[in-house]
């Protein structure tokens, strides 16, 4: 799997709407994703423009990876993920590296899918204290 994204902060919501974005300040991106003797690769890159700011572009994305490194007890296939994560910067480039076992990677997603179902299931869309509908 290939992509590659140009001027990504045209297209996600920006600072200038009231939520920041990680992507503020990038002017590319492009991410690759392969299985090879089933492990998984991952490689994103982030074009930082000015390149002034790819400093503070790894520092958010190794902040992130801390944050899924203390969540280890309440979701630790995501910490595992973070664990195998590398993260560099080559002037204007900010790069993720991530291998994983592919099988590894195929239990952490089908956990947070039977997570993620299970809050849905209890879910009732209205508050707890609501009052009951009326017949």
């Amino acid at each position: 799997l290939i992509a590659a994204g140009v001027k990504p902060s045209e297209t996600v919501v920006s600072a200038d709407a009231g939520q920041p974005s990680m992507f503020q300040n990038t002017d590319s991106v492009s991410l690759a994703i392969w299985e090879t003797a089933g492990t998984v690769d991952m490689v994103m890159r982030l074009g930082v423009d000015p390149s002034e700011n790819a400093g503070q572009v790894e520092q958010i994305i190794r902040g992130m990876i801390a944050f899924a490194l203390l969540s280890k007890d309440q979701n630790p296939g995501l910490a595992a993920l973070a664990q195998n994560c590398v993260v560099e910067s080559d002037g204007a480039v900010v790069s993720v590296k991530l291998t994983h076992s592919a099988r590894a990677l195929g239990e952490i997603i089908k956990a947070a899918r039977q997570k993620k179902s299970g809050e849905n299931a209890g879910h009732s869309g209205k508050p707890a204290d609501a009052a009951p509908a009326q017949p």
